[in-house]
């Protein structure tokens, strides 16, 4: 088993977290200059002028989502006319398309539990049927036996559809 500090990531194989810090100190000194960044990346000392805080601001600048962040975006578009819109196009193209698939799944979920909740109910109320007949006929064995099977299957049809349809209730 690996003795990995808090801040390394042995797993990836990306650097530590104070590696990442280093790093972040190595490129603000570079950008404002030792005498204004200390070992940790903290400013300690200087006066930062309005170009040394816009390096500072695209050094930590940070963006998540699906899709680029909107300079990026149009830097897309000047490189290839029209790439911008089709990133956009596709992306929403592809959401549409995911949501109309996961909402087609759903219900076919529901369908088939409500398929299966009816058929097993119908499947209890033939047994007990033949149960009925088969006591009347004086097969009073065969009777009881799918008199018990019948009242099995529609109470576990039951318990079944209490649970909503997702495999035995839990034992806690």
């Amino acid at each position: 088993m690996d003795s990995a500090t808090p801040d390394e990531d042995s797993e990836s194989g990306s650097p530590s977290l104070s590696d990442r810090k280093a790093a972040l100190a190595d490129a603000l000194a570079r950008i404002l200059g030792d005498d204004v960044v200390d070992q940790d990346g903290e400013v300690v000392d200087g006066e930062l002028t309005e170009d040394k805080r816009e390096a500072i601001r695209e050094i930590v600048e940070h963006h998540r989502g699906p899709l680029p962040p909107p300079s990026q975006l149009r830097e897309y578009g000047e490189v290839v006319p029209g790439l911008d819109e089709l990133i956009v196009r596709q992306w929403t193209e592809e959401t549409a398309h995911r949501r109309t698939h996961e909402n087609e799944l759903r219900k076919a979920v529901v369908t088939g539990e409500r398929l299966g909740q009816w058929l097993g109910f119908t499947l209890g109320l033939v047994t007990l049927a033949i149960a009925a007949l088969a006591i009347v006929l004086d097969r009073t064995g065969i009777g009881v036996a799918a008199l018990l099977t019948g009242g099995a299957v529609l109470v576990g049809t039951a318990i079944w559809k209490h649970h909503g349809g997702n495999g035995p209730p839990d034992e806690t």
